[in-house]
């Protein structure tokens, strides 16, 4: 896993963005979207997560999360996409996924047989609410600016719509406004 770049003593919010290896569209389809989401819920209940907005495309997300400590939640995302490769990498499997398990293997860093996200990001420390407004903004735009949808909200694997206030959300989040 990449090294996370987090600012001492500032657990967040930040702005954490995940890209699948070789932007393969991975997220296609339900199951590999909710593989997302339940890891979302379970890091939520039970490590600290505050989650803050995110969105999920087919072939990158992006989340706007805080935790307890700057160093806790730099391991959390960590395990997280550990977790959801593992997940993601046996779905594949049972999906008979050759193209993207090909993609995903070649990848693959030396000692490793898959590879599912980029190693590398960046998180930025969302500071003030306007940048935190702004981010969010961004975030829930992605859909539209993809073609997929006309407005954020109507995009499923999205906290648009928790912003929204719609019944039909996902899932939940720490709503920062």
């Amino acid at each position: 896993m990449g090294k996370y770049h987090l600012i001492p003593g500032y657990a967040g919010p930040y702005l954490i963005t995940w890209t699948v290896v070789a932007w393969q569209p991975v997220f296609i389809r339900p199951q590999y979207f909710d593989v997302l989401v339940k890891s979302f819920e379970f890091c939520r209940a039970h490590k600290g997560l505050g989650l803050h907005a995110f969105v999920i495309m087919p072939t990158h997300g992006h989340m706007i999360a805080s935790g307890p400590e700057e160093d806790r939640l730099a391991g959390l995302i960590r395990d997280m996409k550990r977790h959801t490769s593992k997940q993601i990498h046996q779905m594949l499997i049972e999906d008979g996924r050759q193209d993207l398990l090909a993609v995903c293997r070649t990848q693959a860093r030396p000692g490793q047989d898959f590879a599912l996200w980029q190693p590398e990001h960046h998180p930025k420390l969302l500071v003030g609410e306007e940048m935190a407004l702004q981010k969010v903004r961004y975030i829930h735009g992605n859909p539209v600016r993809a073609g997929f949808v006309d407005e954020p909200e109507h995009w499923l694997y999205s906290s648009a719509r928790n912003y929204a206030d719609r019944p039909d959300c996902v899932t939940q989040v720490d709503l920062l406004f």
